[in-house]
C-alpha cells in the first residue's frame, strides 16, 4: 500500500514497496518532478532526511540517497546545520538558456568541412 506524508510541507508523496521502481528512486522522481512543477519553490527548506524517512515509514538511507541524487543534479543545497532547501537557480534554468544561433551555425558549419 502507497505510504503519503500527509504532515509536511511537501506534496503528497506515494512510494510502492511492491514497484520495480527502488525506494529511493520513486522518492527522487517525486521531489525532482514537485520542484520542476513548482509545488516546491526556491529557497524553500525540506524535511530532514530522518523526519522524511520516518513519516514515509522507510529507512533513512532511502531519503539520504534521493536527496544526494537530487542534490548532485542541482535541485537542492544542503548545508549542515542549515538544512536542505530547494536551490535558488535550478538545472533547467541553464538548459533553457537562448543560445546565439549564429553562434551554432558557425559550429555546425566547421564540423562539417572535410580536411
Amino acid at each position: 500500500m502507497p505510504k503519503q506524508t500527509p504532515d509536511l510541507p511537501l506534496p503528497t508523496i506515494q512510494l510502492d514497496a511492491s514497484s520495480a521502481l527502488p525506494l529511493h528512486r520513486q522518492l527522487y522522481n517525486q521531489l525532482r518532478d514537485a520542484i520542476r512543477e513548482g509545488h516546491l519553490k526556491p529557497g524553500m527548506r525540506l524535511p530532514s532526511t530522518r523526519a522524511l524517512a520516518q513519516e514515509l515509514g522507510v529507512s533513512r538511507a532511502t531519503t539520504i540517497e534521493a536527496y544526494r541524487d537530487l542534490h548532485a543534479e542541482g535541485y537542492l543545497d544542503a548545508q549542515i546545520g542549515a538544512g536542505t532547501v530547494v536551490m535558488r537557480k535550478l538545472p533547467e534554468q541553464f538548459l533553457n538558456a537562448q543560445w546565439d544561433q549564429k553562434s551554432d551555425e558557425t559550429q555546425s558549419d566547421a564540423r562539417n568541412v572535410s580536411p
